[in-house]
């Protein structure tokens, strides 16, 4: 990993973004990912709002957190520990094999 890999806010979003540009970045990207939630993650949040989540706690977030950041968010939307942690592995595997 470089320096830029692990320096801190907005790692994953420079990544990516310098990588496929903004647009794709910040809304298909994340829709992509969506798509392969589980189906009690998309029953309790819209894909909306995981767009929202996606910008907010993934790449603003260091490239390590970005299970964390993932898993966060559907807990505050009462989705249950375990299955929120299972949705932040799939990110966080996303992100890994495209980065």
């Amino acid at each position: 990993m470089n320096s830029s890999q692990t320096k801190g806010w907005g790692s994953v979003g420079r990544i990516l973004i310098k990588k496929f540009g903004k647009r794709y970045t910040t809304q298909v990207l994340s829709k992509k990912i969506y798509s392969k939630m589980p189906k009690f993650v998309k029953k309790k949040n819209s894909q909306k709002n995981f767009v929202a989540g996606w910008s907010t706690y993934v790449l603003l977030s260091p490239l390590d957190e970005v299970k964390s950041g993932v898993s966060q968010f559907p807990q505050k939307k009462g989705v249950p520990r375990m299955i929120a942690n299972s949705a932040g592995y799939i990110a966080q595997g996303m992100v890994w094999a495209i980065i």
